[in-house]
């Protein structure tokens, strides 16, 4: 495949798989051959399978390696020969198969003398079916020689990791050599001659094997995107022409390029600069105003949903300030002891500020909901900066403010008594028509801005 080919390394021999075992040993042929193999990759694809892993090992496709218990196999088994429809257990075949080399001994007569024959050893290909049982796949595999069922476990297939190589060589082997064809020639009885045996391990259909079926399989559940980022056609263009190796993606990568919108015609170049074997893809960045548009839905859903909230609590408050009203409304109408039961209501209502207050213009102001029982509800934590106060009897109320920080220094019109606002500057301060008789501890009256219907304190020398 382009971007990879494999190697192996007949000097390092190594523990093998299960398989590994099976397709060496039980056919017939002891032929114990096995060694790493080797995954020399292109530096692309290289980076694209280990990317920030520092680890000297990594896991990088599948095989089957391990036999399962006797126990487990005869369960599978039973279950793949018996099964049906109604069966409370199944084996799923599916579409993965892995191949292994076969050897098959063959008899041809010798026609010398028709009593003996030779032995040749023919090379041939194993392709067996994969099945998924409980979200674990296995392997079925059947010995030829004697028609015994093994199953093998399909594991992730580890590897060391050589970076300064762009190589990954395999922890265990799962695969054995190719051979060369295997005589054992009877027919030399006949002159007195001890029989021949000729058995050698062959290097090209090795590489041949390993390059054209073995990473077939090992890459069959392997999928590699790559991601490429450009600024506009020409420069996906120049990208893609400074680096041919993209081509090496065609057998089992995707690549996807990341970038402003192009036209059917300029994907369509850019698919012929490629070629049609590699699987390509164009994620195009969205426009600001469709980002914008898409932020600004957002945001009209997040305050559709806080004002549907804000309604529920308006509501809900509003409810409980009419059973008030209903019930000051009836002690008003008593005698007796009402005005004693009514002082204790004051400041004891708790509002939420955003159902109290309202945005009105460049100001806030409470909701006209609530002015007529401000007294009852508990002021103290009001937020007054920038607040509307002016027209407004506070008097009896227990919130508590600098006149600087309200709307526009305006207190016109409005009732003070001395716990509102203690050591304050009233400098600028609008109290035109105002009634702050019992302010006592404030200061810069003489600044304020008041008319003939202002109410004073009567003595206050406190201005600075």
């Amino acid at each position: 495949m382009n971007g990879i080919k494999v190697t192996y390394d007949n000097y390092n021999r190594i523990e093998e798989t299960d398989l590994a075992k099976l397709s060496s040993y039980s056919d017939g042929i002891e032929y114990n051959y096995l060694g790493s193999i080797i995954l020399n990759i292109n530096p692309l694809i290289f980076s694209e399978i280990v990317k920030d892993s520092k680890s000297s090992e990594i896991e990088f496709g599948e095989y089957p390696q391990t036999e399962v218990s006797e126990e487990l196999s005869k369960k599978l088994e039973s279950i793949h020969n018996t099964q049906t429809v109604s069966s409370p257990e199944k084996i799923e075949p599916i579409n993965e198969r892995y191949t292994t080399y076969s050897y098959v001994i063959k008899k041809v007569p010798v026609l010398t003398n028709i009593s003996y024959s030779h032995e040749i050893l023919n090379n041939s290909f194993r392709s067996c079916k994969v099945f998924l049982y409980n979200g674990e796949k296995y392997l079925r595999y059947k010995n030829k020689k004697n028609g015994n069922i093994r199953w093998i476990k399909i594991e992730p297939l580890r590897w060391k990791v050589d970076r300064e190589k762009n190589e990954l060589r395999s922890v265990k082997a799962f695969v054995n050599g190719a051979l060369e064809n295997y005589l054992y020639d009877a027919s030399t009885w006949d002159y007195g001659l001890a029989y021949i045996t000729s058995v050698r391990m062959s290097n090209d259909k090795t590489h041949k094997y390993l390059n054209d079926v073995m990473l077939a399989n090992i890459l069959q559940t392997v999928s590699i995107k790559k991601i490429v980022k450009y600024q506009s056609f020409e420069d996906l263009k120049r990208i893609i022409k400074d680096n041919r190796f993209f081509d090496c993606f065609h057998d089992f990568g995707t690549i996807e390029f990341e970038g402003p919108a192009l036209s059917t015609r300029q994907k369509e170049s850019i698919s012929s600069m490629l070629g049609r074997k590699i699987t390509k893809s164009f994620k195009e960045e969205k426009k600001e105003e469709e980002k914008f548009s898409k932020f600004k839905l957002i945001e009209a859903k997040e305050k559709a949903e806080d004002k549907k909230e804000i309604d529920r609590r308006y509501k809900d408050v509003l409810s409980k300030i009419n059973d008030l009203k209903n019930a000051i409304a009836a002690l008003e109408m008593e005698k007796g002891n009402s005005s004693r039961i009514l002082n204790r209501l004051y400041s004891s209502i708790v509002v939420p500020d955003e159902v109290l207050i309202v945005t009105v213009g460049d100001h806030r102001e409470f909701n006209p909901e609530f002015v007529p029982l401000l007294k009852y509800i508990d002021l103290s934590q009001v937020d007054i900066k920038n607040l509307k106060l002016s027209h407004h009897d506070l008097s009896e109320t227990n919130i508590h403010f600098d006149p600087q920080e309200i709307y526009q220094k305006d207190l016109s019109y409005s009732k003070l008594s001395d716990e509102n606002v203690s050591w304050k500057s009233f400098d600028g301060v609008n109290l035109t028509g105002a009634n702050i008789e019992m302010e006592k501890d404030s200061y810069d009256l003489d600044k304020a801005i008041i008319d003939e219907n202002t109410k004073l304190p009567v003595s206050n020398s406190k201005t600075l």
